[in-house]
């Protein structure tokens, strides 16, 4: 997975290697929302790409790609429902 890098105002406010910086975020700044989509590209092994965009309430956002969609939605489902994430 790439470097994940949380945004505000045009500047990085949080990074890292993996999707451990965004439940960091979320802690002191709770998802207002977040949306998965398909990405343009994929693989015969995992299906199609996927694309996280979340949305933290202090205004700062994050946009992130994931291998497989069907990955994608059922991480995305299970932070919803443990970590009240919208």
């Amino acid at each position: 997975m790439a470097r994940v890098i949380v945004m505000k105002d045009g500047k990085q406010v949080a990074s890292g290697k993996n999707l451990e910086v965004l439940s960091r975020y979320a802690r002191k700044h709770p998802v207002t929302w977040s949306q998965s989509a398909p990405g343009l590209l994929g693989s015969p092994k995992y299906g199609a790409e996927g694309i996280l965009k979340v949305h933290f309430k202090d205004g700062a956002h994050c946009t992130t790609k994931f291998a497989s969609l069907d990955v994608l939605r059922n991480w995305l489902a299970t932070k919803r429902k443990r970590s009240g994430w919208r």
